[in-house]
Parts: structure tokens; sequence; C-alpha cells
């Protein structure tokens, strides 16, 4: 298993320790396998940064609560922080989620219009212009919309 980070958040794995703070190499919290793994389901990097916190949350929340001479530890407390930073990346991700509706330029129609290797629409403005014309290099049945 190993573990890297690198500041420049070149990498959605980087990205996802930068948002989960897990940056420090002397306190690591989860090895690279682990987040690439849930980056193979999803390429979000906000859900993937609130599955990993769901994943803490049930590393600290299986953990009993501990105290000797005033001092206590309660991973049940840090388990609750994991999975509220895990609902916040989640709210993010559901809020940052857009349709695209399709559409291109003028200048990327008129673009796809001539490039040779492109499917061309099956439906454009013109194409019964000249109901009769035949495309002979098409066969039978299709209309020459270009002329």
């Amino acid at each position: 298993m190993t573990w890297t980070y690198t500041n420049t958040l070149a990498t959605n794995r980087d990205r996802v320790r930068h948002l989960i703070r897990d940056t420090d190499s002397s306190r690591q919290i989860l090895q690279n396998e682990e987040i690439d793994w849930h980056l193979t389901n999803s390429t979000n990097v906000w859900i993937v940064a609130a599955e990993c916190c769901e994943v803490i949350a049930a590393k600290f929340g299986r953990m009993i609560d501990r105290s000797a001479v005033g001092i206590s530890d309660s991973p049940q407390s840090t388990a609750k922080f994991w999975t509220d930073l895990a609902d916040k990346y989640r709210r993010r991700a559901n809020s940052t989620l857009s349709v695209f509706a399709g559409g291109r330029s003028v200048q990327g129609k008129a673009d796809l219009a001539n490039e040779d290797d492109a499917t061309q629409p099956a439906f454009a403005v013109g194409l019964d212009d000249a109901p009769n014309a035949v495309d002979q290099n098409a066969g039978e049945g299709r209309y020459n919309v270009g002329d």
C-alpha cells in the first residue's frame, strides 16, 4: 500500500486528499489504493471525498471511548465529525451537478459540417430545400443537403 500527496492538486486523488485533509505524510489516513478504488466508481471528487469520509467515520465508529486520569478520547465524536463532513461534501456534490442540454455554437456547427470524418446530424436546416436531389455518393434515398 502506498501514500502520496502533492499540493499542486494535479490529480483527483490529490484533490480528494486535500478535501479530507489527508495531507500529512506522518499522519496518513487512507492509502492511495483505497482512494483510487473510490475514484473508479466516480470521477466527482466531492462524491469520492464524501465516501472516503464515511470510510474514516466507520473506522472511528468501531472504536470505544477511553478515559484515564481526566483525559478522554472519544472516537464516537471523531466519527461524527467525519460523518458530518461527508454530508457536507454530498450536498456540495449535488449542488455542483449540472445538466448539459446539448447544442453547439454557430462556429461549432460550421466546423462539424466541414469535417469529412465526423458523423453528420440526421436533420439539418435546409434538408428539404431540394427534396428531389439525391446524393449520388450516398446511395438511393439520401438527400443532398449541402447543394
